[in-house]
């Protein structure tokens, strides 16, 4: 499957769980902590990625405009487009902060980027390789990165769309207050 184009991304957020039959997942990891749990899936159009805990869901979701995505618990979207920053807390005690960004590159510095990816990815994180069409073109490549520090989750994902010299960034935390 292709990547679509970016200008057709959006990033949303659900305050429960989204059916995962509404994506085609190509890799999924999940991990349980004593008082949370995260799934991570990497998707054609990006990710979802899913937190919960006993107080409260979380679910961010990358995908295409005419995806169809439900309407309840929904908390935020908008179109990946620069740069832009978005803060709530969904309960009180946490904070949920999110940075999405759209680089576009030159062609040399774009393959730099996602040869840097590929390295860093096959020594942590998720990271999926999407199938070649064309030996001799770059195929797009998706990583995410869960990091757990004390009271924090940092996840970092990476998306590249190598037809248009692109990386779709989101950074994520989600924090105790």
């Amino acid at each position: 499957m292709l990547r679509p184009r970016v200008r057709d991304l959006e990033f949303h957020l659900y305050s429960r769980p989204v059916h995962p039959e509404l994506f085609q997942t190509f890799m999924l990891r999940t991990v349980q902590k004593d008082d949370y749990q995260i799934s991570v899936r990497l998707t054609p159009s990006g990710h979802v990625l899913t937190f919960r805990n006993p107080l409260f869901w979380l679910t961010e979701v990358t995908s295409v405009r005419n995806q169809p995505l439900p309407s309840h618990g929904h908390l935020m979207g908008h179109r990946f487009q620069g740069e832009r920053n978005d803060t709530l807390h969904p309960i009180p005690e946490f904070r949920y902060c999110t940075t999405t960004q759209v680089e576009s590159l030159s062609e040399v510095h774009f393959e730099k980027v996602q040869s840097e990816i590929i390295s860093d990815g096959s020594k942590s994180g998720l990271l999926f390789r999407f199938n070649p069409q064309n030996r001799l073109f770059l195929t797009p490549v998706s990583y995410m990165s869960v990091q757990a520090g004390r009271g924090i989750l940092s996840i970092t994902a990476l998306h590249t769309f190598p037809s248009e010299n692109t990386v779709v960034k989101t950074i994520s935390l989600i924090e105790k207050s």
